[in-house]
């Protein structure tokens, strides 16, 4: 409910940025992979048949606006409600409340809605949840059920594999009591027959479909080579603490890291051991493995993409400590409590996003570590803290600080893909929109003009990747280059061996090229009659133009053919 209430105030939130090249093949994907043709299949996000495949049947049944927002509030949706359901459970409903709004609500949450961030950590959820849930179904089915769902996750994002020992802790606390060796042991057994099942099932829907039954082969392939290179990693995991202040997405899991170990020293000192130190435990843990990742090659902790699963752990960690304050018996809530909570997590967005996005401009000349906001976390985390341990006899009152804590931070600490003064009511911007929109108008011409996708391809390079501020508004200092590239983005991108072993350059049968005007058109086509054979011209064979409000973009395709010019 939540995140529609943020869409009824602004909905450019919602949309992909331009910049981010792989939200545009995803829906190249969407639209074309179970045609089965290059590059779709040679390239490692073929692998991800539990986004992609959903994402196909969205695409295929329902027009694309309809389809994108339905995809990523759809496993948004899921995975809060998992996480709603077992936080409840082991800590009250009030913490429960607070968590799954902050979750709903966290600009990082919807970052990137096309990428499959967000399906892998659903999934991981889910596996989390089906270990408990449904309660009078046999553990072994129960077990078997979190296997398959770990692995839909895992092919959908290899980067959970470092969340195995977290699923492995949660699977122990799930196992009947007293806890006997060979039931862990049939445990992990059971956990890996689930996983197997899945992958198989998935496999043999693919065949069906037209596709490969071993479909995750290209992903292992790529991240095998990632890991070998130490390819993504920019920062050494030693200098983390020292780059906090240029990682924004770590802000929150680092406050919440600390809280965790606190409640973790009270569990040691009082020799209390239960969920709650379970989830701060396992939270920290989590991060562990994240560092791991990191000295890998990963890029887990500089990158939010591949963070955004250990955001899982982060949230229950939150439940936990939520549920020191209060009695775990609550019930339902209360409207008043619900109400308030609802206003503290989507107030600040909706009615301050824009002045948030004003403010940190101003303040990052004279203080560069808030450029991103993550100093005003901290302060927000350390005066949550003291309400909640002041007011802790208070039972709503701990819960409420931090509710409001979170609800202040998120529009002050948010990525750069992804900032607040997108939420703000009253100001929305249709330059996303609308690149999505161009996207798959661009998309039907070449999918005509080019069906095997075997043309070269160019576009202007963009001056700037994010909108910039003029002095009124976020909405007129535009990057349009950004949305040539995508448009070509959806047919055109390179294939795991590409990737790994660099693109080998072949004569050209045909040229694609995407411009923001029809003089940028002939300029593109001037440099691309250098790139083809002696003794060959382009020839042009389409050329139309897509007007846009913010941006127009005018598409030529062209053969190449023999002739002299």
């Amino acid at each position: 409910m939540l995140p529609l209430v943020l869409l009824a105030a602004n909905g450019s939130w919602l949309w992909d940025s331009p910049r981010y090249f792989d939200t545009n093949v995803y829906i190249g994907f969407f639209k074309h992979y179970l045609e089965f043709k290059m590059p779709y299949i040679a390239n490692y996000k073929s692998s991800r048949l539990p986004f992609v495949l959903p994402g196909a049947l969205l695409y295929g049944l329902l027009p694309g606006a309809i389809a994108h927002h339905l995809l990523h509030l759809g496993f948004l949706s899921v995975e809060a409600l998992a996480v709603y359901a077992m936080v409840r459970r082991r800590f009250g409903a009030r913490a429960a409340y607070v968590t799954a709004a902050a979750l709903v609500t966290s600009t990082f949450s919807h970052t990137l809605s096309s990428y499959h961030n967000q399906a892998a950590t659903t999934y991981f959820v889910l596996a989390l949840f089906a270990l408990e849930w449904p309660a009078r179904a046999p553990w072994p089915a129960r077990f078997a059920c979190a296997g398959a769902l770990y692995a839909m996750g895992l092919t959908t994002d290899s980067v959970l594999g470092l969340l195995g020992p977290f699923l492995a802790l949660h699977a122990v606390g799930a196992l009947p009591r007293p806890l006997r060796v060979w039931h862990v042991l049939s445990a992990g057994v059971i956990v890996a027959a689930g996983g197997v099942a899945a992958i198989g099932l998935f496999g043999a829907l693919n065949v069906a479909l037209g596709g490969p039954f071993l479909f995750f082969t290209e992903q292992l392939r790529y991240s095998a080579n990632i890991a070998k290179s130490h390819g993504l990693s920019r920062i050494p995991v030693a200098a983390i603490p020292g780059e906090i202040f240029q990682l924004p997405m770590l802000a929150v899991p680092a406050a919440i890291g600390v809280a965790s170990l606190v409640l973790l020293v009270g569990c040691a000192r009082r020799r209390r051991w239960g969920w709650a130190a379970a989830e701060a435990g396992g939270f920290l843990m989590a991060l562990g493995f994240a560092a791991v990742g990191q000295a890998r090659g990963l890029g887990v902790l500089d990158l939010h993409v591949l963070f955004q699963v250990f955001s899982a752990p982060m949230y229950l960690a939150l439940g936990a400590l939520l549920g020191r304050f209060g009695p775990r018996g609550d019930g339902w809530i209360g409207w008043r409590f619900a109400a308030l909570v609802a206003i503290l997590s989507v107030a600040p967005l909706a009615l301050a996003g824009d002045y948030a996005s004003r403010l940190l401009l101003r303040v990052a000349p004279v203080w560069p570590a808030a450029v991103y906001g993550v100093p005003f976390v901290f302060i927000l985390a350390l005066v949550a803290a003291a309400i909640a341990w002041w007011r802790r006899a208070r039972n709503p009152a701990p819960a409420i600080a931090v509710a409001a804590a979170l609800g202040l931070a998120n529009p002050l600490c948010t990525e750069p893909t992804q900032p607040a003064n997108l939420y703000q009511v009253g100001r929305e911007c249709p330059f996303r929109s609308e690149v999505f929109a161009a996207v798959l108008e661009v998309d039907a011409v070449i999918s005509a003009f080019d069906p095997k996708n075997e043309a070269t391809w160019a576009s202007a390079a963009p001056a700037i990747e994010e909108p910039g501020f003029d002095g009124r508004d976020f909405c007129h200092q535009l990057p349009i280059e950004t949305a040539a590239r995508a448009a070509l983005l959806s047919h055109y991108f390179y294939t795991s061996d590409e990737l790994i072993y660099g693109a080998v350059s072949h004569p050209p049968k045909k040229v694609t090229l995407v411009a923001t005007s029809p003089a940028q058109l002939k300029t593109l086509e001037a440099s691309a009659r250098t790139g083809i054979p002696a003794g060959s011209i382009l020839r042009p064979a389409v050329v139309r133009s897509f007007p846009h409000s913010k941006f127009t973009l005018v598409v030529g395709g062209y053969d190449v053919v023999p002739g002299s010019s």
